[in-house]
Order: structure tokens, then C-alpha cells, then sequence
């Protein structure tokens, strides 16, 4: 499954915090590490598979807890109208 970003989002990194620019709703929402891990890898294109293998390196978590996070965080972001899936 590909994932596709919602235009008009900008992403800038301060201080080691992410923020997400929402120009559309002049809105702006921050992330933590592993939220600024998944936006990074929506940013590049990547498929699921890639965003769970990005997790499992960077965290002593195993595949159930990875897949259980993705699917939280692409709930949030699908209801803000900020990423959807793409065929």
C-alpha cells in the first residue's frame, strides 16, 4: 500500500521538534520522534512494509507493536485530512 500527502503541508524541523504546516486549515501540528520517523518515510513515497522496517530498526518493538502504531498514526493523519492510501 503507497500513501499519499494531502498538498498544502509543509514540514520544518526546530530545535529536534517536527512541525507540519497545514496551509489549507492554517493549522500546525507537531510530532514526536516517531511520529517525525513515520512523516519522513510518507514524505519519500514509501509503502507500509518500508515505514514497519524504518520502526522495527529504530525501536526495540516487535511487528505487532510497529503495525498496531502505523495504523494509529495513519488513522490521525487520514482524519485531519492529511495523508490518504493510493492503490
Amino acid at each position: 500500500m503507497k500513501f499519499q500527502l494531502s498538498p498544502g503541508l509543509s514540514m520544518r524541523k526546530i530545535d529536534g521538534e517536527v512541525f507540519i504546516y497545514d496551509r489549507n486549515k492554517s493549522l500546525i501540528h507537531t510530532f514526536n520522534e516517531t511520529g517525525a520517523l513515520m512523516w519522513e518515510a510518507f514524505e519519500k513515497g514509501l509503502e507500509k512494509k518500508e515505514m514497519m522496517e524504518r520502526l522495527l530498526d529504530a525501536y526495540d518493538i516487535d511487528a505487532s507493536t510497529a503495525s498496531a502504531d502505523f495504523d494509529a498514526f495513519f488513522s490521525t493523519l487520514q482524519t485531519l485530512g492529511m495523508v490518504e492510501s493510493v492503490l
